[in-house]
This record gives structure tokens, C-alpha cells and sequence, in this order.
């Protein structure tokens, strides 16, 4: 994946560690990343299908709110989930191989897994996707 296809705040951190600036370019300064929702939560409210993002996005400890509803989300409960999130998808269970694994984690079907609460433009769920079309053969 190149440099573009992660979230602002992974962006900016790797731009800050390599180059010694931050950036504030319009995608970085957009909430939404010019659209591409790649850091975008779902919202956690019943009746709510909005997008929660990050309120000041040039801010890496910024809180989160819905875009449809005004729900508000920490920032810890927002690391919390996608800390979560990318552990899933790296982390196998044992009870599967690695396509069924990618397939539970993109269905959802993992009882314990926040993917469900990824935004469908999410890198994670981006690259799962990515990841999925490379998985190794199946033996019979």
C-alpha cells in the first residue's frame, strides 16, 4: 500500500518520523480524507447509520462524532476499536484456515470481532480485501 491509502493519522505520523513536517494538505485537514472515509468508524447508535470521524483531524488524540447524529466517542474508545480491528485481521484462529478466517472477517460473522464497526472505506477493511485476493491456494 503506498503512503495515500492509510488514514491521516497514520499518514502524518510516518510524514513527521521521515520528513519532519505535518502535514496539512485539504485531505488532511478534511475529516472525511477528501471522501475516502479510510479512518471512518460506523456509528454505534441504534437507528443511526452514520460515520463517525475524528473532530479535529490534524489533532492525533482528537474525540470522534457521527456526521448523521452528533454521537460523541472518545478517542480512547476509537484506538480501543481499531487497535482491535487491525489485531483481528493479522491474528488467525486457529479453527480456521486463512481464507475463512479473512472471509469471517470481512462477513462479520466473528462474534467477537469490531469490523462491524469499521466504515466500508476503512483501510482495514481496504486492505483485508486486498489481502483476501492474496491468500495461498487451498490443499484438498
Amino acid at each position: 500500500m503506498s503512503l495515500t491509502d492509510k488514514p491521516t493519522r497514520v499518514e502524518e505520523a510516518m510524514l513527521y518520523k521521515k520528513w519532519f513536517f505535518w502535514c496539512e494538505c485539504i485531505r488532511c485537514l478534511d475529516r472525511s480524507e477528501c471522501g475516502s472515509y479510510l479512518g471512518g468508524l460506523m456509528c454505534p447508535m441504534k437507528r443511526c447509520s452514520g460515520t463517525v470521524l475524528p473532530d479535529n483531524p490534524l489533532d492525533r488524540e482528537s474525540d470522534y462524532s457521527c456526521l448523521s447524529c452528533d454521537h460523541r466517542m472518545e478517542f480512547k474508545q476509537a484506538k480501543m476499536i481499531l487497535s482491535r480491528a487491525e489485531i483481528d485481521i493479522r491474528t488467525p484462529n486457529n479453527k480456521y484456515d486463512l481464507i475463512e478466517h479473512m472471509e469471517n472477517f470481512l462477513s462479520h460473522a466473528v462474534q467477537d470481532s469490531c469490523t462491524f464497526q469499521l466504515h466500508h472505506g476503512h483501510y482495514v477493511k481496504l486492505n483485508s480485501d486486498c489481502m483476501y485476493g492474496n491468500c495461498p491456494p487451498l490443499r484438498s
